[in-house]
């Protein structure tokens, strides 16, 4: 009689075991003709794909299945998580066999994680010959073996991002080169085995490449990129982050950067207001340039001659800029009068009335202008500030914790608002009542803002606070007021009144009490087109007592909204924890949550 015990070994390994081949796996024991003659006998794609789990053999006989043309069958998978692993991707590509050949493919490991392998990656591109988009996060244990099994037999890939996978190196990225010359888009992030050879290649080979990312490569040296640069003449867009370049790379974006339209630079080292000016003179075909964090740039970078140069610039943000006066900003607005959007953060040297001689030039295409955390000088010292202008296209005022951003220059914009959607004063503690009343007294009825964020703004009384929402209440859907003094009970009144299409109500860490939440659920008061709320937050109010929540179970009842009333001192975890047992479909959150 056979020992029982034998026939149990294999049934007491785990599925991940038999997939890194740690268990006794019996059937690799078995021919290749026996192995196959047993597994046809399961008719179903899915249990001949599941018994690869108990065979490494199977696993490798499935890879090598003959490819069948699906046709133009278009399909695309995105795995992520702990387990992602090379049996899930055998088991995807089993199925790419009956139902279409696969054409984008997203896959998310883990930092950590060896669960998917060079192995993988292989059976799943014999499987996806038609596959045009690959992308590959925190892929461990995925090298060059792997990248080469996708550029073999994935030759119409186009698009490639690989991120966080340290296993990859040249060798790699050179085969996907002289395989896939179709490719028009790389992005190569935090692979620091790359350097300079394979970018050659793909200078080379590649020549319908148009937008290029490298970002955390500490092998690739200014070489490699000024091949990119000089040879793909229909390189479009270009990121370069965390690299170490000197003056030469930006030079040759300047000269041979013919086609390219969007440049975006981010915590790069080793260039000077030279290598910068190079792009400000030379960056007459750029319609989207982003700085960011960038060493050795200033605002004297656009010192030299800029008239028409930004001729076709329609987005420009800049972030950690130091000098950056009145003079450079009325000269860009001077040079680039197509401007859509401008966004300026923890920027310095230029004054509020700077800002307004320059915003006129842009005043039939500005569409978003954003100020975040920026020192503004006031200029109240100038008697005649700029006329007023009408901005038509302006949808979006983003104004976060800016310092000399007041009332004077909210008066200027004032005009602006008509069509404006969103507007953010968010931590500008310098705004009055004053600002906030003239920026939206020649707002059109009805209105067309959406969402509004007045959050610590602590000089901003009720009165404005009322004036605003009892004007422009009607289409808000989300409001905020955290933070803000002037939000009251009567001010929460208000808002039951005329907001009725209300979705988002943020009044973290204001003075309403139980009065406040009682307007918000009385059906004489509020209008019955209020169902549409879905976020409630109350944070940090500690007028607030167990008698709120009683009021909220009637409110929320029929209408499943998110509450958070966390840090709020007066209410008991008794009443809080009564409140979630009630309301299932709710999501309630609390720091007496038990």
């Amino acid at each position: 009689m056979d020992d029982p015990e034998v026939h149990k070994k294999p049934r007491q390994a785990s599925l991940e075991e038999k997939s890194c081949g740690d268990g006794h796996d019996l059937m690799s024991q078995l021919s290749d003709d026996l192995v196959a003659k047993i597994l046809s006998f399961l008719s179903s794609p899915i249990d001949r794909c599941n018994s690869a789990a108990v065979s490494k053999k199977w696993l490798h006989m499935l890879a090598n299945m003959q490819v069948v043309d699906c046709g133009n069958t278009s399909n695309s998978k995105c795995l992520s998580g702990r387990k992602v692993n090379d049996i899930k991707l055998a088991r995807l590509a089993l199925r790419a066999y009956h139902r279409g050949s696969l054409t984008t493919l997203f896959v998310e490991g883990m930092p950590s994680s060896s669960s998917i392998s060079d192995y993988g990656l292989e059976i799943i591109a014999k499987a996806s010959p038609r596959l045009k988009s690959l992308t590959l996060w925190d892929c461990a244990s995925v090298g060059d073996m792997g990248f080469k099994s996708v550029g073999q037999w994935c030759k119409d890939l186009e698009s490639l991002d690989v991120d966080n996978c340290p296993l990859l190196s040249d060798e790699g990225l050179m085969y996907i080169g002289n395989h896939c010359l179709n490719l028009s888009k790389l992005v190569v992030e935090s692979c620091r085995s790359i350097g300079c050879k394979s970018l050659a290649v793909l200078a080379k080979k590649c020549l319908k490449l148009t937008s290029i990312t490298l970002a955390d490569c500490l092998l690739v040296r200014d070489s490699g990129i000024i091949s990119l640069v000089s040879s793909l003449p229909e390189l479009a867009g270009m990121k370069l982050a965390k690299m170490k370049i000197s003056d030469s790379v930006l030079e040759a974006i300047a000269i041979h950067g013919k086609a390219l339209r969007s440049l975006y630079l981010e915590k790069v080292s080793g260039p000077t207001v030279g290598g910068y000016s190079w792009v400000v003179a030379k960056g007459e075909q750029l319609s989207c340039l982003k700085l960011r964090d960038c060493q050795g740039f200033s605002g004297d970078s656009f010192k030299v001659p800029v008239a028409d140069k930004f001729a076709c610039l329609d987005q420009l943000e800049i972030k950690g800029c130091d000098f950056l006066t009145d003079d450079v900003l009325i000269k860009l607005s001077r040079s680039a009068q197509s401007m859509r959007i401008l966004a300026l953060k923890e920027c310095r040297g230029f004054t509020s009335v700077g800002l307004m001689e320059a915003l006129p030039y842009w005043r039939k295409t500005l569409k978003e202008l954003s100020l975040n955390k920026c020192y503004i000088i006031e200029g109240l010292e100038l008697k005649h500030p700029p006329i007023p202008q009408i901005y038509p296209s302006l949808d979006t005022l983003k104004l976060k914790r800016c310092g000399g951003v007041g009332d004077l220059f909210l008066s200027h914009i004032s005009l602006t608002c008509d069509e404006v959607k969103s507007v953010s004063l968010q931590g500008t503690d310098s705004i009055t009542d004053l600002g906030i009343i003239s920026l939206f007294t020649h707002h059109k009825a009805p209105s067309s803002l959406s969402s509004l964020n007045l959050s610590r703004c602590t000089l901003i009384s009720e009165v404005a606070i009322y004036a605003v929402v009892k004007s422009l209440g009607k289409g808000l859907r989300y409001l905020t007021l955290a933070g803000c003094r002037g939000v009251s009970d009567w001010t929460i009144e208000a808002i039951a009144v005329y907001c009725v299409e209300l979705e988002l109500l943020n009044v973290n860490s204001c003075a309403i009490t139980d009065l406040g939440v009682w307007s918000l659920m009385n059906p004489s008061i509020m209008n019955p087109r209020h169902e549409k709320l879905q976020f409630l937050f109350m944070a940090e109010c500690v007028e607030l007592t167990d008698l709120s929540l009683q009021l909220l179970v009637q409110m929320v009842w029929a209408n499943p909204i998110l509450l958070d009333v966390s840090r709020c001192p007066r209410l008991s975890a008794a009443a809080v924890n009564f409140l979630q047992t009630v309301l299932l479909d709710c999501e309630v959150v609390s720091s007496h949550m038990t």
